[in-house]
C-alpha cells in the first residue's frame, strides 16, 4: 500500500476537496476515495502525500472560471509566494 492524494469536490456544495488514502495503485486509489467519500466527484490522483498551500493550490472554495481568474489578477498574476 502507498499514500496518495486524490482531488474532487462536491457537485451540491461546489467545495474542492483534497482527500488522503492508501491504495495499491494510482487508480485503485481513486476507488478507495469513492468509496469513502460517494458523494464526491473525483478529478485526479497521484501518487505521494501532495500537500495544499506547498505542493499545489485551490483557486478557490470551489471550481473557479477562467474569466474570474484573469478579473483578480492581484490574487492570481502574482509571481511569488
Amino acid at each position: 500500500m502507498s499514500k496518495f492524494t486524490v482531488i474532487g469536490f462536491n457537485e451540491a456544495t461546489g467545495e474542492t476537496h483534497c482527500m488522503k488514502v492508501e491504495a495499491e495503485s494510482v487508480m485503485h486509489s481513486m476507488y478507495v476515495s469513492a468509496n469513502e467519500n460517494p458523494s464526491i466527484s473525483i478529478v485526479c490522483a497521484m501518487e505521494g502525500d501532495v500537500v495544499e498551500g506547498a505542493s499545489f493550490a485551490f483557486a478557490g472554495e470551489g471550481v473557479v472560471d477562467a474569466a474570474t481568474i484573469l478579473s483578480q489578477p492581484e490574487v492570481f498574476a502574482v509571481t511569488d509566494d
